[in-house]
């Protein structure tokens, strides 16, 4: 007890001052608003406040009050490109896909070249499944700016989708070229490769991947996969508890897992597993057979 108490303490005091610094936060959240409040009502004419003030209103989460000063501000000043995004992200952000494509497709009214509207429009479009409309905005974006990394990924993200590997790969191709150390690249060409059944052109992308971003727990997962597709069953299940680590509440981490200790004949750790995922995600009925076969298994070995 002795021992512990010095450590209570530091955790206690840590506690605190996190939550002291959220109150100086929101404190000062409320005053920049206030401040704002005063100096609107003497200039209703400044876009810039109304803007300043719609960045502080969504911090303080409220965001019709932030949404209503946005569009205020491009009123004001139509040519602001910056308002435009801001609304934008704030609308993806609630889920509002809609009104975000609705604001990106205002924007690129008044900034025609404005090739990162037409790419997030595009990636809004590929949400909404419309993925010619998302390869037409992709299209427009490397036309206007051949050297977007972003655009191409994003377009073979969207071939992909569509079912056009070979389309997909050479945009990948093409990402990969212009933006040798962006992780999201090798990831994304390492799941078209995957789907072709080239694990091991699959598993180098993804090594590549994990090295330039060790903490992305999707990339680790993957790799998993890859490694259990080429019977490195002890290295998948590396993978897999390397993802569990950095991203415990994914269920599909777990399920990944217990399937190879499952093939290990680690029936015990492949049960604890999958009731781990059903812990995330109870109705899952894929997981519920996972679990009687598992139940199975162990009782007939």
């Amino acid at each position: 007890m002795k021992i512990l108490f010095p450590i209570l303490l530091v955790l206690l005091s840590s506690i605190c001052f996190a939550q002291q610094n959220k109150a100086a936060d929101e404190k000062e959240v409320a005053q920049k608003i206030k401040e704002l409040d005063g100096m609107i009502a003497q200039q209703p004419n400044n876009y810039e406040l109304y803007y300043n003030r719609a960045i502080y209103k969504k911090k303080k989460k409220d965001y019709d009050g932030a949404i209503a000063d946005y569009n205020k501000a491009i009123a004001l000043n139509p040519n602001a490109k910056s308002t435009y995004f801001n609304l934008a992200n704030l609308y993806s952000t609630l889920g509002k896909n809609k009104e975000a494509a609705e604001k990106y497709t205002q924007a690129i009214k008044v900034f025609p070249n404005s090739h990162d509207a037409y790419n997030n429009r595009g990636l809004l479009y590929k949400e909404f499944a419309l993925y010619t409309d998302a390869i037409q905005d992709f299209n427009k974006a490397i036309a206007i700016h051949p050297k977007f990394a972003a655009a191409y990924r994003n377009r073979g993200n969207t071939q992909m989708d569509r079912g056009n590997d070979s389309l997909a790969l050479l945009d990948l191709n093409k990402a990969v070229e212009l933006q040798p150390n962006e992780a999201s690249n090798y990831y994304w060409r390492a799941k078209i490769e995957a789907h072709q059944g080239n694990d091991e052109l699959a598993l180098a992308d993804l090594n590549k991947a994990v090295l330039l971003q060790p903490q992305d727990a999707k990339s680790y997962n993957s790799r998993a996969v890859a490694k259990a597709n080429l019977g490195q069953y002890n290295e998948a299940i590396k993978d897999f508890t390397r993802a569990i680590e950095l991203r415990p509440q994914v269920a599909n981490s777990y399920v990944g897992r217990s399937l190879i200790e499952s093939i290990l004949g680690q029936y015990d750790q492949a049960i604890a597993d999958i009731q781990k995922a059903l812990e995330f995600e109870p109705d899952n009925a894929e997981y519920k057979k996972n679990l009687e076969m598992f139940l199975e298994q162990k009782a007939n070995n």
